[in-house]
């Protein structure tokens, strides 16, 4: 997918990739077809299903973040015009890997997080 088919879907469509291909998480189903108001599991559990909106809300966007360092990957944020984050991962040397160096731009951080970790999960080419 790109950037820009992923930016063309309705946020909630962001967010669910977000949470099932970032996350690990699994939609809460009723039957056979997503709970309606795009619940998610934390895939751990089960029992914590609640609606995340990954993609405007910076405290579900931190989760990405801390999902992504327990990864090891090292995240950084930078604001000038627009928001850029960065995941990577480092050599032994402390040397970034120019093949595992992930971005995203965009308006908003929570937005600029997720396709950063779109990225480095390879849903985002």
């Amino acid at each position: 997918m790109t950037e820009t088919e992923f930016l063309a879907l309705e946020p909630r469509e962001q967010d669910a990739l977000v949470a099932e291909k970032v996350m690990g998480w699994t939609a809460k189903r009723l039957g056979k077809e997503p709970w309606p108001d795009g619940s998610y599991c934390d895939g751990i559990t089960n029992s914590s299903c609640t609606e995340f909106w990954f993609t405007e809300e910076i405290a579900p966007a931190w989760q990405v973040v801390e999902k992504m360092r327990e990864e090891g990957h090292t995240f950084v944020l930078h604001h000038s015009d627009i928001l850029f984050a960065r995941f990577f991962l480092t050599s032994d040397g402390g040397i970034v890997r120019k093949d595992r160096d992930y971005w995203g731009e965009a308006d908003t951080a929570p937005l600029a997080i997720c396709l950063a970790a779109l990225r480095a999960k390879g849903v985002i080419e």
